[in-house]
């Protein structure tokens, strides 16, 4: 998936948004689908959320959001 930078100030976001939905039977994992990202306002209170989708699943009981920390990748 793309980088998602916010147009204001060309920084990375801190959290990462995905839609999961858990999976059918014993043995399925969930579903985890990358919708948006959280910007941390400047007064650590706080932060902006960016969605690229709008999931209708949730209207439906059908999954939830989570948030997950950006973390930066290892140097080769």
């Amino acid at each position: 998936m793309p980088q998602i930078q916010s147009a204001q100030t060309g920084a990375r976001p801190s959290f990462r948004v995905y839609l999961v939905q858990d999976g059918v039977g014993d043995d399925a994992k969930a579903s985890w689908t990358e919708i948006g990202a959280i910007w941390p306002h400047k007064d650590g209170q706080g932060g902006s959320l960016s969605l690229k989708a709008t999931p209708m699943e949730l209207l439906q009981g059908k999954g939830r959001i989570v948030y997950r920390a950006v973390k930066e990748k290892a140097s080769s």
